[in-house]
């Protein structure tokens, strides 16, 4: 839950990076927290950046990575 929090705070603040990387802290940890909620977050941040955004380029590897 705290990984939760704290990516919530980071996009409040419009640090998507640091929400970014919580969120995939927190798919590595427990793939199935709150109903993949984590997952879907990411999936919708990348929706809302577009494949060619710097962070989603950044973040699509490790991303997939904890998925597996």
């Amino acid at each position: 839950d705290a990984l939760l929090l704290k990516s919530q705070e980071a996009l409040r603040n419009k640090n998507v990076d640091a929400a970014l990387t919580s969120l995939i802290e927190l798919i590595i940890i427990n793939k199935n927290f709150q109903d993949e909620l984590p997952r879907r977050a990411v999936v919708a941040l990348f929706h809302l950046l577009g494949p060619q955004h710097e962070l989603t380029k950044k973040y699509q590897r490790r991303f997939s990575m904890a998925l597996y």
